[in-house]
């Protein structure tokens, strides 16, 4: 079995041609922006509503932070160590195990956006100059396109946590500005 995160995994396997991507450090300042975006949303939000069941599979809020913000951690390291492996269910459940109120998952998310932001800022124009191979148990890809990835994945997640909310009944959360859905590639009609 192959597992793909990445358009350019498949194109690599059938030597296809992916085009011109966006250079890694604009897709990082991206995927920094879309982060902050969701601490912002979550911040007010009690916390028996993090853990409500969304309509995506049931996964509750405090689960897609974790989700989404622990591979976001891992990014520096795999950049010096071109290794990304990123395993969920479990690992993602024993982390929520610490993030018992609303306060524990904005500190967590934070965290993890600070280390990631000082991270970026540190590398600045090398991470499009720079762009390791990185191997895994996703399969093999090269850094900048991990960044491509986990930005589709917290900004699809973001889309339906903000939807969640709108129809629960919690008042309206921001939605991703039209640029940055243009810009990551979201599909209309997908969170």
């Amino acid at each position: 079995m192959v597992s793909f995160q990445h358009p350019s995994q498949l194109a690599s396997l059938l030597q296809l041609d992916v085009g011109d991507a966006q250079p890694a450090t604009a897709v990082a300042f991206s995927l920094l922006d879309v982060l902050e975006r969701w601490i912002g949303v979550i911040t007010d939000v009690p916390f028996h509503s993090l853990l409500e069941p969304t309509l995506s599979r049931g996964r509750n809020i405090r689960n897609l932070t974790v989700n989404v913000y622990r591979p976001i951690r891992m990014l520096p390291v795999s950049y010096k160590d071109s290794q990304f492996n990123w395993f969920t269910n479990e690992a993602d459940l024993q982390q929520e195990s610490f993030l018992r109120d609303t306060a524990a998952v904005v500190a967590f998310a934070n965290e993890i956006y600070g280390e990631f932001a000082n991270f970026v800022l540190e590398q600045g124009e090398e991470l499009s100059q720079h762009d390791p191979q990185l191997d895994g148990n996703r399969g093999a890809m090269r850094f900048s396109e991990l960044l491509v990835t986990q930005r589709f994945h917290a900004a699809f997640h973001y889309r339906q946590i903000v939807d969640f909310f709108d129809t629960g009944g919690y008042g309206p959360k921001p939605a991703l500005p039209e640029m940055i859905v243009q810009e990551i590639g979201l599909p209309k009609n997908l969170y």
